[in-house]
């Protein structure tokens, strides 16, 4: 309930509400401020009961609460109830709104139809949904979850409405790089902004909308971020999607949680890994594949498992520690794909299991770390910075912009931009 030293009064056909103070007509019992005194109501009271300082009042959730706490008032008989509804939705509202609302909740509707008549098909569809959610209650007769679930349904099959490639703007998915037809039908979300269609890894669009507002293909501002965010948890409940935990904060009880979001982490980069291989480290075996990764790291930038991560970590805190790293180094790993793929040959070096699961261009490198740094060296002569390839081969993929951006290398033979990162590097290291 608002403050009592809130006006109550709401302006007519506007969704606005009175803002003023009051306190002068406190010791009355009256919430009305000097403007309004004059403007008595007993529909200001039901307004202010249900809806507080609410604004806007033109959506259905309002509206249903108004008649609840309506038709909640032993004190009125039905046709008192029935009167006061019908009264204050008259009194908010104009024709229009009350149209546009009732083809919003896909009420028939007609333009030949007066305005009472449309508060009256409202009134009947709030009024069955209050008894039957009563009887449902008190009788337990009538199975309300197939009631929910027979719409749940409907919306959802609207939402999962297989669209012709053609129309879809994407071919893969911005955040995995898959193929959107490799992803699977139940994980496969398609939005509409500026009347263009594309289509998401719904577990990862979830994740990337919560702190952000703008089209991950386009940049531009998503002109209706809620009713995308509104019909995407829709599509992840009826499909019993999990989504992602908000991992920087890190509230892991057991070390299978830690590695289990490591592994999934890891796997997004492109490299196969497995929880239990990661268990089977010991505090010294993860201590050596640091110190490997430090090493093959030097001419790259590297600020992971730095001095001040080394000095904190111990025989107790370890694992934890050490999975919050892996995580910063690979959350954005298409940013420095190089480090990515050092510390996945450090593990490599130091675990049989890891070992016997790399990839085989990352096999073919030669383990010395003078090796590497030649190696690093060459990159740089090559005037081949593997960040910003990285960079481009993304923009370049989501935006099918390959034209332009190969105008300049023209004597090129080999068109860079096509090769993915695995496929650069191996192809550097049979160059050195």
């Amino acid at each position: 309930m608002e403050c009592n030293t809130i006006c109550i009064y709401r302006y007519r056909f506007k969704n606005l509400k009175c803002n003023c103070k009051c306190e002068n007509n406190l010791e009355l019992n009256i919430k009305l401020c000097k403007k309004h005194i004059k403007l008595k109501s007993e529909i200001f009271n039901i307004l202010s009961e249900s809806c507080g300082a609410n604004h806007n009042l033109l959506n259905i959730e309002d509206i249903y609460i108004i008649y609840q706490n309506i038709y909640d008032n032993n004190i009125y008989s039905d046709m008192k109830k029935k009167f006061l509804f019908i009264k204050i939705i008259n009194y908010l509202f104009n024709f229009r709104d009350i149209y546009g609302l009732c083809s919003k909740i896909n009420i028939k509707v007609n333009y030949k139809y007066k305005k009472q008549e449309l508060i009256e098909n409202l009134y009947k569809i709030l009024n069955n949904t209050y008894f039957i959610k009563i009887e449902n209650n008190i009788l337990k007769n009538i199975n309300i979850n197939k009631i929910q679930k027979f719409f749940r349904k409907n919306i959802v099959n609207k939402i999962h409405k297989i669209y012709n490639n053609n129309i879809i703007e994407n071919t893969l998915d911005p955040f995995t790089l898959d193929n959107i037809n490799e992803i699977s039908i139940n994980n496969r979300y398609t939005f509409t902004n500026n009347n263009r269609i594309y289509s998401v890894n719904a577990i990862e669009f979830e994740y990337y909308l919560r702190n952000n507002n703008t089209n991950p293909y386009t940049n531009e501002i998503l002109c209706n971020i809620d009713n995308i965010k509104k019909y995407l948890n829709i599509f992840i409940n009826y499909n019993n999607l999990k989504i992602k935990p908000n991992i920087f904060d890190f509230n892991w009880t057991t070390p299978s949680q830690a590695y289990t979001d490591v592994v999934y982490y890891i796997e997004r980069i492109g490299f196969y890994n497995n929880i239990l291989w990661f268990i089977e480290l010991s505090y010294n075996d993860i201590i050596n594949v640091i110190n490997i990764y430090l090493e093959n790291s030097k001419l790259s930038n590297n600020i992971y498992f730095n001095e001040e991560f080394m000095s904190e970590l111990n025989d107790t805190n370890y694992i934890y520690n050490f999975s919050k790293e892996i995580i910063n180094l690979f959350k954005d790993g298409n940013d420095h794909y190089l480090l990515c793929c050092y510390f996945i040959k450090s593990l490599g070096l130091i675990s049989n299991s890891f070992n016997r699961n790399l990839p085989s261009w990352l096999l073919d490198i030669d383990d010395s770390p003078a090796s590497i740094l030649i190696y690093s060296q060459n990159i740089f002569r090559l005037n081949m910075d593997f960040n910003e390839f990285n960079r481009m081969e993304r923009r370049q993929i989501l935006n099918n912009e390959n034209n332009e951006n190969n105008e300049n290398n023209e004597n090129n033979e080999i068109e860079l931009a096509e090769l993915n990162p695995m496929t650069l590097y191996y192809l550097m290291n049979l160059i050195n």
